[in-house]
């Protein structure tokens, strides 16, 4: 699947420590990857997300 778009996302401080709005990703160890989706034009996008 050439076509299709993957995004590795947050993974917290390189030190550790408080990363919000996560509970996790606070030892170096956790990693946001982001589900493949497609928009209405039938296109690999990556995930869209607002804060």
């Amino acid at each position: 699947m050439p076509d299709t778009v993957y995004k590795y996302a947050e993974t917290g401080f390189e030190n550790g420590g408080k990363f919000r709005p996560h509970k996790t990703h606070q030892n170096g160890l956790s990693v946001d990857f982001m589900t493949p989706v497609k928009n209405k034009n039938n296109e690999s996008v990556h995930l869209p997300c607002r804060f």
